[in-house]
């Protein structure tokens, strides 16, 4: 199960109670009570998007160097 956390993250399209970002820590502690780690939940939150945005700007550069 904890591989899943490797390809969530919160996206602009919440449902109603997390309209925007002031609601997060909502969002977290609920993650908490549910017994998620901070780990996953860090994941969860923006460390996941990060990574795909930094991993897609590498390739993206790697392309620019090869064409």
């Amino acid at each position: 199960m904890r591989r899943v956390f490797a390809f969530l993250c919160v996206s602009a399209d919440m449902p109603e109670g997390l309209e925007d970002c002031s609601k997060l820590p909502k969002l977290t502690e609920a993650l908490l009570r549910k017994g998620y780690k901070e780990d996953d939940i860090r994941k969860i939150l923006g460390d996941n998007i990060l990574r795909v945005m930094e991993q897609s700007e590498k390739v993206s550069k790697e392309m620019q160097t090869t064409q």
